[in-house]
């Protein structure tokens, strides 16, 4: 019989960055294999046989997983995009006083974060 559809099962679509390790999971009626890869390589590195996938520390943006089941009568594919957003950096505060006396009148402070 032919390979049938890849078809992802498991895995997460949006992560942040640095996140722990994910496992990514296809299927395909009458596959004997299936194998993982990532693109862009940047991205970090798929067990190829297991499908964990081990992102890279500095990566944010959306990487492509691609799944490719093979069978006796033919090969499938399946592609699962994923977004990776960017850690929020430290809060720095960029507007209000750092000495205020008591009684003195309301002092607005403004704070910002990368990626905020």
């Amino acid at each position: 019989p032919s390979t049938g559809p890849t078809i992802f099962t498991a895995g997460a679509t949006t992560l942040c960055q640095d996140s722990p390790d994910e496992t990514y999971t296809a299927t395909a009626l009458n596959s004997t294999s299936i194998t993982y890869s990532v693109l862009p390589v940047t991205a970090g590195v798929i067990n190829p046989t297991t499908g964990v996938m081990n992102w890279d520390a500095d990566f944010s943006g959306t990487a492509t997983i691609t799944a490719t089941s093979t069978g006796l009568c033919g090969t499938t594919s399946a592609n699962m995009v994923v977004t990776v957003n960017p850690y929020t950096g430290p809060t720095i505060f960029i507007v209000g006083a750092t000495t205020v006396c008591q009684d003195a009148p309301d002092e607005t402070y403004t704070a910002t974060a990368l990626n905020s």
